[in-house]
């Protein structure tokens, strides 16, 4: 995952109520709908809860140049973006 596929991903949660209900349910399908496949084992199976969109908002506006720099792109990033946590 890079930081465009990063940054299409976290924009839509916070923009699409219908496509954070499907994150939070499986999110393994959710990424692979912006074409964004990831290795299983590293992602949590649904479902899981999301921070608040104002969380994801706020990370977006204060610390997008962060996100763009190569170190910070994969699916363990956007897990410590995302805080998943199990229902």
């Amino acid at each position: 995952m890079n930081g465009e596929q990063t940054e299409q991903f976290l924009r839509k949660i916070v923009t699409d109520p219908d496509y954070r209900a499907q994150v939070e349910q499986d999110p393994i399908a959710a990424l692979a709908e912006l074409g964004i496949t990831l290795d299983p084992s590293e992602i949590p199976t649904g479902p899981v809860r999301l921070p608040p969109n104002e969380q994801i908002e706020a990370h977006l506006a204060g610390q997008w140049a962060k996100l763009k720099h190569p170190l910070c792109e994969g699916p363990i990033h956007i897990l410590a973006i995302l805080d998943w946590q199990r229902h």
